[in-house]
């Protein structure tokens, strides 16, 4: 992750969206800080704390992580606790896992209009219910995005 995201593929990437930034900088001031940390993240020439024996003053630094999901490392951890406490929550029953992925020539309109993506989820949903439940008349309504 840290080789994709080295800052020449950044730049490349801040630059191809920039019209999206500007319009929200409070996402591209996010995105600059998440990319920082997972730079920094268990390197000790950038953040660490220091433990030193009250008795023989021997210290040793150790390196800080950055604890964010973007990170190859820090994320791994995340997604594992996450995928525990889920396991942990379900029924014991058999079930089905079912993944939605937009088409490549959709992304790019996704990622510019947020919006749209949580009104598709709505309707993914609903669509879902209606086949889980057998009440499959609700699917032919229209439905406006």
């Amino acid at each position: 992750m840290k080789i994709i995201m080295n800052k020449s593929n950044i730049q490349r990437s801040m630059h191809k969206y920039a019209s999206i930034y500007n319009r929200d900088p409070k996402r591209l001031l996010s995105i600059k800080e998440n990319v920082n940390r997972t730079h920094a993240c268990g390197n000790i020439k950038f953040n660490y704390f220091q433990l030193q024996c009250p008795s023989c003053a021997h210290s040793i630094k150790v390196p800080l992580t950055c604890k964010s999901r973007l990170c190859n490392k820090c994320g791994k951890i995340y997604s594992e606790k996450w995928a525990n406490k889920l396991a942990n929550s379900l029924l014991n029953v058999t079930h089905k896992h079912i993944i939605f992925s937009l088409p490549k020539n959709l992304r790019e309109l996704i990622f510019s209009n947020r919006q749209i993506l949580s009104k598709l989820t709505v309707s993914i949903n609903d669509i879902l219910s209606s086949v889980v439940n057998g009440n499959t008349k609700k699917i032919g309504r229209k439905k406006t995005l």
